[in-house]
């Protein structure tokens, strides 16, 4: 579909869901002339970072932290107050999002309370039916739009394993999503399923709601990665973004260390050698592991029967004090459920009986729900793909619950570029609030008609090469999150140069704009190249099309810098206070 193509249909957008990704969607197309409305089945803004005790909502707890750190996590004109933790609680981020609304005059553009039920295609009209519910007053309807966003977000149904007899059981069975106030369980025996971010927090939390024994159930091995700095560990805060790392390092988030360099070049070696980089990352891992905690190579979660399947298959989390649970026993591993035998009774694959048990906890994640779309349009429909996903069927770990969806650049509907894209499905290494800004400025280009959609056989051969990677990856091992772009220097670039931020024009190696940049304004230049990664880039240069650009970006990048420089010197002053304390002791 070609730019005139695009111009023909109308403005008229629905966005579904007012979370993050949506409101930032709802900016960025808002800001490029089209005229957006928001369905929000909830009576506020935030999704996931609204703190709720409604065990229908998937939620953050009170306790939950943002993993990458707030200057580095921020929208891209919007930053977070200053006066904030480095990383912040879920009701920071909630007051951070309600203040973005508030800013850009998002809130009348929101219908709350309003569920979409499903969107259904008029061919004959070339537009898009969407029809919701009034929560507090039960009235249907149905609206016609020119375009639709799906922006629900990646959290929406529940992953739940099925366990032989547990019908058996008398205690609590619930899924992470239920799990909301952890002092209930002061006193009481759970069992948390799953070793990931959820089941990394819910037993850190149980921990320190002085539950009586916390059990950690998981099948596999895990990465554990140490506080302390190394270099091994700066090797791998270059290559990742979130199995356990290091929230801070030397004063520092450790993602304040990410240069955009650093960022390019692991994106162009992610891409080019997706299986080598992975199999470094997992050896580099496992490696740290052994130096700084070698007590913990007789540890059973690290050793058979439990297997390592390699950062590839398992995604990395972040986790404050998993490694000191583990070290104090606070925490007991142990292999996966086979049964429930009675009441209180669970049986493990390796016969082991657990006695007593008060609570299951399945921490075993979400998957992405693609039903809102019904009929034509829905990017899982077998009858779209051009193999009918008979190759990805046919592999060792296919999960027929996991479906892969054909997106262009893993959001835009390749049957309906011009019209249908679903956020909160793609991830790279960026963290997803400022990813999804990115991808929102991108989308508002395209279908503003200020950068062209690509060709049938463009869109194609891109989502051919996700298929290609998802396919041959799950040969070998499981996929956590088939939306997750491995191989992504393509997928950025575009995103840039759609959204029109002038990044990859400027920044690139060789080429005549970087050139220029670097003549007259070089401190400009290596403070956004080797400096810290600042979201405000991605508005620093007017570019005369595309999203844009905010007059307070380079003062936020000069200020980032600063504040980060000072974080370190800071750190560096303690350390050298509590050496002249240990001597002063020694003496």
């Amino acid at each position: 579909m070609n730019n005139s193509e695009t111009e023909q249909i109308g403005s008229k957008v629905c966005v579904i869901g007012a979370g993050a990704i949506g409101l930032v969607a709802t900016k960025n197309l808002l800001e490029q002339g089209l005229n957006v409305t928001t369905f929000e089945r909830h009576e506020w803004i935030g999704g996931t970072w609204h703190v709720s005790d409604n065990g229908e909502q998937t939620t953050a707890l009170d306790q939950t932290k943002f993993n990458t750190s707030r200057h580095a996590s921020a929208f891209s004109d919007f930053p977070f107050p200053s006066e904030l933790p480095t990383h912040p609680h879920a009701k920071d981020i909630q007051r951070y999002l309600e203040s973005y609304a508030n800013h850009f005059g998002l809130l009348s553009h929101i219908c709350f309370s309003t569920a979409v039920d499903h969107v259904e295609r008029d061919e004959a009209n070339n537009k898009w039916l969407v029809y919701t519910k009034d929560q507090q007053t039960m009235t249907e309807k149905c609206h016609s739009f020119d375009r639709v966003v799906v922006a629900t977000g990646i959290l929406n149904v529940k992953r739940t394993p099925q366990v032989r007899g547990i019908e058996k059981f008398a205690g609590e069975v619930m899924h992470s999503r239920e799990f909301k106030d952890p002092v209930k369980y002061e006193g009481k025996n759970v069992i948390v399923v799953g070793v990931g971010a959820s089941g990394a927090d819910s037993t850190s939390f149980l921990v320190k709601a002085k539950a009586n024994k916390v059990y950690l159930s998981h099948r596999a091995q895990f990465f554990l990665v140490s506080k302390k700095t190394s270099k091994v560990s700066k090797d791998i805060n270059m290559l990742t973004t979130r199995n356990q790392l290091p929230r801070t390092s030397k004063g520092k988030a450790f993602d304040h260390s990410i240069t955009r360099r650093a960022g390019a070049m692991m994106r162009l070696f992610l891409s080019t050698f997706p299986r080598l980089c992975g199999a470094l990352m997992s050896k580099g891992l496992i490696s740290m592991r052994k130096k700084e905690f070698p007590w913990l190579s007789n540890h059973s979660s690290f050793n058979s029967p439990r297997i390592m399947d390699g950062f590839l298959h398992r995604i990395p989390f972040f986790s404050d004090d998993m490694a000191e649970n583990l070290r104090e026993n606070r925490i007991e591993t142990v292999l996966g459920i086979e049964k429930i035998a009675g009441p209180k009774s669970v049986v493990l694959t390796d016969g082991r009986v657990l006695e007593d048990i008060d609570v299951i906890i399945f921490c075993c994640g979400y998957q992405y729900d693609f039903s809102v779309i019904r009929g034509v349009g829905d990017p899982t429909d077998t009858a779209a793909a051009p193999d009918r996903y008979k190759e990805i069927e046919a592999t060792k770990f296919y999960n027929p619950d996991d479906k892969f969806a054909r997106l262009y650049k893993g959001f835009i509907s390749e049957q309906y570029p011009e019209s249908l894209a679903f956020l909160g499905h793609m991830l790279i290494l960026k963290p997803p609030l400022l990813l999804y800004d990115l991808a929102s400025m991108a989308l508002a280009s395209v279908w503003s008609g200020s950068y062209p959609i690509e060709s049938p056989e463009e869109r194609r051969k891109d989502i051919d090469i996700q298929y290609r990677y998802v396919v041959d990856t799950l040969k070998r091992g499981k996929v956590q999150h088939l939306g997750f772009r491995v191989i992504s220097t393509a997928t950025y670039d575009w995103l840039n140069q759609a959204a029109g931020t002038g990044l990859t024009e400027r920044l690139a190696f060789c080429t005549w704009q970087s050139w220029k940049l670097w003549w007259n304004d070089s401190k400009l230049y290596y403070m956004l190249m080797d400096g810290f990664d600042s979201p405000a880039a991605y508005r620093l240069f007017d570019t005369g099309r595309g999203r844009k650009p905010w007059p307070g970006a380079r003062a936020q990048i000069e200020h980032i810098n600063a504040e980060l420089e000072a974080l370190g010197e800071k750190w560096k002053r303690e350390q050298e206070e509590e050496k002249r304390k240990n001597k002063n002791k020694g003496d």
